[in-house]
């Protein structure tokens, strides 16, 4: 379930779980607390209106009920009483379906929110990296902006002291990585150029324990230097997050593709086995993400029909979480899955 701010969080559990941060405004972000009696979050005037015009039409030809009955119920929503009579028009049908609509109202009061001016960002727990892999990939066509919102999650989340490796075959020359270089410290961003890379890197020796990697364009990089990145990649995701620091953080792994089904790049198995959050743009190529969702994630015909019906056109990126609470996250709002 859903909630709003830390002080809402906290009315309904002890530790709540932080999911997604309001860069404008931090009483606004979204944490997931155990399910329980919620006030609405996401209604107004009228909880019909969380039932979208497709799934009322369904269900009415679906129980074969008359136009005279949906608009009975609509009416009571509206008002203010506590009992619903149907009168001549009560049959099975009438009844599954109101059940139906309740269900569907009580599931987005308590899986979906949505704020039109937030700018949310994915929030990253730095004492999980430690016990559960955070490692993440980020798959979309060329100018999606993959780089930019890494480059925004890792300065939001990671400006802790933690040392983040950008490996990428323009890494001194991208805009996105000099500007995350600037606004974090020379120090603190280490811009790597993949054509360099001509002999093996040790993980813990040269990266470093509680350490982020991230590897961008990773389609683009030359095959003599791939063998080595790759190696260095699968080696993090497996075993990054027992690469523990002393403050008992671990290894995270950022992983940027074009193709997410590239046979040239020898990393990608123990990217699509290990990430455990992928970012997608469904608004540019809403099949690749559909074949992301589809093949490598094992969701459903249905609920991927949920996320792109929750997704809207001002959505640049989606990130589907795939570990407890498993969630979808947009700039805008979050959908528990």
């Amino acid at each position: 379930m859903l909630a709003v701010g830390i002080q809402q969080a906290k009315l309904y559990s002890k530790n709540p779980c932080l999911l997604a941060k309001d860069l404008n405004d931090e009483s606004k972000d979204i944490y997931w607390v155990e399910d329980a009696s919620l006030p609405c979050l996401s209604c107004k005037d009228n909880p019909m209106d969380l039932v979208t015009k497709k799934q009322i039409f369904a269900l009415q030809k679906k129980y074969r009920v008359p136009a005279r009955v949906l608009k009975r119920i609509q009416a009571f929503y509206k008002s203010d009483r506590k009992m619903l009579d149907l009168k001549a028009d009560d049959s099975l049908g009438a009844r599954i379906m109101i059940q139906e609509i309740e269900g569907t109202i009580l599931g987005s009061l308590k899986r979906k929110y949505r704020s039109p001016n937030a700018r949310y960002l994915p929030y990253y727990d730095p004492e999980l990296s430690g016990r559960i892999a955070l490692h993440t990939s980020a798959i979309g066509p060329s100018s999606s902006g993959k780089s930019t919102i890494v480059s925004k999650i890792l300065e939001a989340n990671f400006n802790n002291g933690t040392t983040i490796w950008i490996f990428s075959p323009t890494a001194t020359s991208d805009p996105v990585w000099k500007t995350l270089q600037k606004e974090v410290g020379r120090k603190r961003v280490r811009l790597v150029d993949t054509s360099r890379i001509v002999t093996p890197i040790d993980l813990e020796s040269q990266i470093g324990r509680g350490n982020v990697i991230v590897f961008d364009d990773q389609d683009a990089v030359l095959p003599e230097n791939e063998r080595y990145t790759s190696a260095l990649c699968s080696r993090a995701q497996y075993e990054g997050r027992h690469m523990t620091d002393k403050h008992k953080r671990g290894i995270v792994c950022f992983s940027i593709f074009h193709d997410g089904f590239s046979r040239r790049v020898k990393s990608l198995k123990s990217t699509n086995i290990e990430s455990s959050r992928v970012i997608l743009f469904p608004n540019q190529q809403r099949h690749v993400a559909k074949k992301v969702m589809k093949n490598r994630l094992g969701y459903s015909s249905q609920q991927i029909k949920e996320i792109f019906d929750f997704v809207e056109p001002k959505d640049r990126w989606i990130m589907l979480v795939q570990h407890c609470p498993a969630c979808c996250i947009t700039r805008t709002g979050v959908l528990l899955l």
